[in-house]
């Protein structure tokens, strides 16, 4: 799992997940790989659907961006800090 620290609450919707996603890809060169720790081999790897419950107990569905690591071939999930994982509450 990727985390990224972000005030706002991202998981409300896909729209907003998507922007803070869309802040992310220009840091994908100079994350490393939480399993190899090389720098600039993730690559956008597809989307998995992710239910959450929010503050409000309504549940929500949003498409949480995979990425790939070219060198050692683990994929991982793109989290913000206000998600916890394993957990359907954020």
């Amino acid at each position: 799992m990727l985390y990224f620290y972000t005030t706002d609450n991202v998981t409300q919707n896909q729209e907003a997940y998507n922007t803070f996603i869309e802040s992310f890809i220009p840091l994908l060169a100079s994350v490393p790989c939480p399993k190899c720790g090389m720098i600039g081999l993730l690559i956008l790897y597809g989307t998995h659907p992710r239910n959450f419950i929010n503050e409000d107990m309504v549940r929500i569905e949003l498409l949480i961006q995979r990425v790939h690591c070219k060198g050692c071939g683990s994929t991982h999930i793109v989290l913000p800090t206000t998600v916890l994982p394993y957990f359907l509450h954020c």
